[in-house]
């Protein structure tokens, strides 16, 4: 689950994207672990945040951010908090939530929130 922050409107005042946290939670709830975003990624959803993400059937984090047609490719880190990023890849959406589906390999939902559309991606 993360946890997002802001620079705007809504945001918690002294805390911006770069508090934005990914979080493990176990069954019962219970934080297990966490990691934040890379430097190079907070730049990239400022003043804004994190807006969806979704582990990928190759085990990696799929995720948006509010604004650009961007889709960031992340992996967990063998040390330390900090997410890895791989890849920045051109997306046919701004973000505004992702979805894979389960049924049909490569297909990625997504949301066009201004133009009120599910967009339908497909990662090669």
């Amino acid at each position: 689950m993360v946890f997002a922050n802001y620079n705007t409107r809504g945001g918690q005042p002294g805390k911006g994207p770069e508090w934005t946290t990914l979080v493990r939670f176990d069954t019962n709830w219970v934080r297990q672990e966490a990691w934040v975003f890379p430097d190079t990624l907070i730049e990239r959803f400022r003043p804004y945040s994190n807006s969806g993400g979704a582990w990928g059937p190759d085990g990696l984090l799929y995720c948006t951010g509010h604004s650009r047609r961007e889709l960031y490719v992340l992996d967990l880190p063998t040390a330390g908090s900090v997410l890895r990023l791989l890849r920045i890849l051109p997306f046919a959406s701004p973000g505004q939530g992702i979805a894979w589906d389960r049924s049909e390999p490569g297909v990625l939902y997504s949301i066009d929130r201004k133009r009120r559309k599910v967009v339908v991606s497909r990662l090669e």
